[in-house]
């Protein structure tokens, strides 16, 4: 019987204090992940960089604008960075299932 290729999905944006746990607690679980980083500032990208599970990163290539509180982010932008990472993590990591 084939194993099951599991690829883990995530998007993040200045999550250094978190990033290495939640990699680490992906890492358990799925085969390869697969991140995208709306370009953080902090040491997250190095995290990143440096977990033998990631094996697909994207960036978002314009500059992230803070938007004023309370703003709902565009859905149709979220959405399109999801399917931007999906289709790279598909057609790279060639993955039976995903988890977001």
């Amino acid at each position: 019987m084939k194993k099951m290729k599991l690829v883990g999905l995530t998007r993040v944006k200045n999550e250094e204090m978190m990033m290495q746990e939640h990699l680490d607690h992906m890492a358990k679980f799925c085969d390869s992940i697969c991140v995208y980083d709306d370009r953080s500032t902090n040491g997250t990208l190095e995290i990143i960089k440096n977990h033998p599970k990631v094996k697909k990163i994207l960036r978002t290539s314009k500059r992230w604008k803070p938007k004023p509180v309370g703003t709902v982010k565009d859905p149709l932008e979220l959405w399109k960075k999801n399917q931007k990472m999906l289709n790279a993590a598909r057609r790279s990591l060639k993955p039976d299932w995903f988890i977001f």
